[in-house]
């Protein structure tokens, strides 16, 4: 396990830069809400222990506007003082932009946060999205069903908007308080997705 510093320690299984990333967005409620619209779209791998094996689908993301420090802040204290279902709850109701992978639906996007480096030229964005579970999950009764959240982090580099770049994804990911204060986040799969050839139109 990888331990990150940051406000207290985050404790995390699968241990990726996208979940660290997370953690620390949870923990110290980073990011001014800004307007924005901001386009997407890139290459989703599929996850490498999956079979039968699928080929590459085609991710878009749209982002309308990133989150506010005072809300992200407002979902810290519901995960600390309710718990993670009624962060479940307070994450459904809320909208910055939308995420579709392949020709399916389009879903829902909690919180949107930005960092840039104008030195270095870089941007990484970190995305935070209920996932949608299907009945069938719930009845079943497996561990997936706890599994509520859907994490995405792109890193663009250079300075234009047709620059390419990168990212990951964990498909399912449990968002947990420990006792000791900690943010802690497991994804369900072993490795997260990757996200090639990612491209900004807008």
């Amino acid at each position: 396990m990888q331990q990150i510093a940051g406000q207290g320690d985050f404790e995390m299984k699968h241990s990726t830069k996208i979940a660290a990333a997370a953690a620390t967005l949870l923990a110290l409620g980073l990011a001014g809400a800004v307007q924005a619209r901001e386009v997407y779209a890139g290459n989703l791998m599929p996850n490498t222990g999956s079979f039968p094996r699928t080929g590459a689908q085609r991710i878009q993301i749209i982002v309308d506007q990133f989150s506010s420090r005072a809300e992200t802040e407002r979902l810290v204290e519901v995960l600390e003082t309710k718990g993670p279902r009624a962060l479940e709850t307070a994450m459904s109701k809320l909208e910055v932009g939308r995420l579709q992978v392949g020709t399916g639906l389009s879903y829902p996007i909690a919180t949107a946060h930005v960092f840039e480096d104008k030195e270095l030229s870089t941007r990484r964005l970190v995305l935070l999205i209920p996932r949608p579970i299907a009945y069938g999950e719930y009845t079943r009764g497996g561990r997936s069903k706890d599994y509520a959240y859907t994490l995405v982090e792109l890193a663009m580099d250079g300075p234009g908007i047709d620059d390419g770049g990168s990212g990951e994804m964990l498909a399912a990911a449990k968002i947990e308080l420990e006792k000791d204060g900690t943010v802690h986040i497991e994804n369900l799969e072993a490795q997260p997705r990757r996200i090639l050839k990612v491209t900004r139109s807008e």
